[in-house]
């Protein structure tokens, strides 16, 4: 069993270790990180599995027919976790939790890590990320080949107000494999800037997509619209676009 106080012990352990130089710092601190991850993911699962097995939901359609494990590589590195198995006449075996975190079946890596893997793709090699995220470079290139919009799950922002939408969008090229090259699309939405410190800002709630040429502007803009619409009001605002002018952003920028 996963508890919270496994986290505070390992906390303990990292900086009584600390001092001793066996390996460097910047090594330690990566290997702590990793494990606090795995412990803390452990018992987010632990705890959402345990409300929605115990939810009226669960109970009116779902059967629980015990446990069983998964691994996943993330950003952080390898989780291995335990999730209930459920079934029910219409629909057969149901993992709620892959569900829930947006992992989809036989495939090992977290949405979050596609995601950081699609993203640097434009500045880095397949062989670099393939070696610092501990997959392989065809992995890196059926990523791009095998790219789906993600699944839509967002909530109302909380901070919404009048001010405008910005949408800036850019496209990068990349190598692919037998030298079958193409472009990584990027449409990243915010609502302006904000001053964190003295010449220092950030965007406000910012949320980036990225894609493969590939992939169809049709999806592209309903999954952008579909998004505008449950994230803010948008019966008094128009988004405003920053790009280059390429053909396909005017396309674009015209059907969203």
């Amino acid at each position: 069993m996963i508890r919270i106080s496994d986290f505070f012990s390992l906390v303990k352990t990292f900086f009584k270790n600390i001092f001793s130089f066996r390996l460097p710092f910047e090594q330690q601190f990566k290997l702590f990180v990793s494990k606090a991850f795995e412990t803390l993911f452990r018992v987010y699962v632990k705890r959402v599995d345990d409300a929605f097995f115990h939810s009226d939901e669960r109970k009116d359609i779902f059967k629980s027919k015990g446990f069983v494990k998964r691994t996943v590589t993330t950003a952080f590195g390898h989780v291995t976790f335990e999730r209930r198995k459920y079934a029910d006449k219409k629909t057969g075996i149901h993992y709620y939790i892959d569900e829930k975190i947006g992992l989809k079946r036989y495939r090992r890596l977290s949405e979050e890590l596609i995601f950081t893997i699609l993203f640097e793709y434009q500045y880095a090699t397949a062989s670099f990320l393939a070696k610092t995220y501990g997959v392989s470079r065809a992995t890196v290139y059926n990523l791009v080949n095998s790219f789906e919009m993600p699944k839509l799950d967002i909530e109302r922002f909380e901070r919404d107000d009048d001010s405008p939408v910005y949408m800036e969008i850019d496209e990068d090229h990349m190598k692919c494999r037998r030298s079958k090259n193409t472009y990584m699309r990027m449409v990243s939405i915010h609502r302006g800037i904000e001053e964190i410190c003295r010449d220092r800002n950030k965007l406000i709630d910012k949320h980036t997509i990225m894609f493969p040429a590939s992939v169809s502007l049709e999806e592209v803009s309903e999954y952008v619209l579909n998004y505008l619409e449950k994230r803010y009001n948008m019966d008094k605002k128009k988004p405003i676009v920053n790009s280059d002018g390429g053909i396909w952003i005017d396309s674009f920028a015209g059907g969203a």
